[in-house]
């Protein structure tokens, strides 16, 4: 089924014409009788969020898949960067195997990004998940030595021409408070000082990811965004 229904731009200020066809949504010209007329004038249509997650895999073995999207889209969730932690690198490809049958069922948009630990990653692992478009990489550390001592040029140009991006998961690193607080001041320097593609905070799991991170990630305006070409 084919609906159309007009939404406020605000680029434009002005209403515009929006075809919505099997969930991808087209800015178009309601020119055709099959199509479905939507009124939405007494609503005021805003983009899906979107949120970091970890249990959606767990929840469709169990069957309640649908449920649990239900609730997040009732939160106003939309698309959602599924957490993967992956231990070892030749690992990866089942692991994301499993993760696609999985959510093969799953009904809204979503992405992956692998977390793993930093002292196992190689450039040849950066490399393997350049190769699977995987637009960001979580890491952690066990030591809080771990990110000085990392050689970060190497997977900077295991990335190239793409620019990855790096998140420090501080809290999913098994140290102390002290520790913890030393390795994110060392990852901080390290940023600014080789221009790595990071983001300082890693949102918690249900909690809306800001446009600036989505934009750093390259999923904003392509998902949850309310715009042509978009996913819902």
């Amino acid at each position: 089924m084919k609906y159309v229904m007009e939404v406020w731009d605000p680029d434009a200020k002005s209403n515009r014409q929006v075809k919505v066809e099997n969930g991808v949504i087209k800015y178009c010209a309601p020119n055709s009788s099959s199509d479905m007329q939507v009124i939405t004038k007494p609503f005021k249509v805003k983009p899906g969020h979107v949120t970091f997650e970890k249990e959606a895999t767990e929840w469709f073995d169990d069957n309640y898949g649908f449920s649990y999207i239900k609730r997040m889209l009732l939160s106003g969730f939309s698309t959602f960067i599924k957490i993967l932690p992956i231990t070892y690198e030749a690992d990866t490809e089942d692991v994301f195997k499993k993760a696609r049958f999985q959510l093969k069922d799953c009904p809204v948009n979503f992405i992956y990004a692998p977390r793993v630990s930093l002292r196992r990653l190689t450039p040849s692992w950066v490399r393997k998940l350049k190769k699977m478009a995987v637009p960001v990489i979580l890491f952690y550390v066990e030591t809080k030595e771990e990110i000085e001592k990392t050689r970060w040029q190497r997977l900077m140009e295991a990335a190239f021409p793409l620019r990855l991006m790096f998140i420090f998961d501080c809290k999913h690193s098994p140290l102390s408070y002290s520790d913890k607080k030393y390795a994110r001041s060392k990852w901080e320097k390290t940023v600014k000082y080789l221009r790595i593609n990071s983001f300082l905070y890693l949102p918690e799991p249900g909690e809306e990811v800001s446009r600036l991170l989505l934009q750093r990630i390259g999923l904003y305006p392509k998902k949850g965004s309310f715009d042509s070409g978009c996913y819902c």
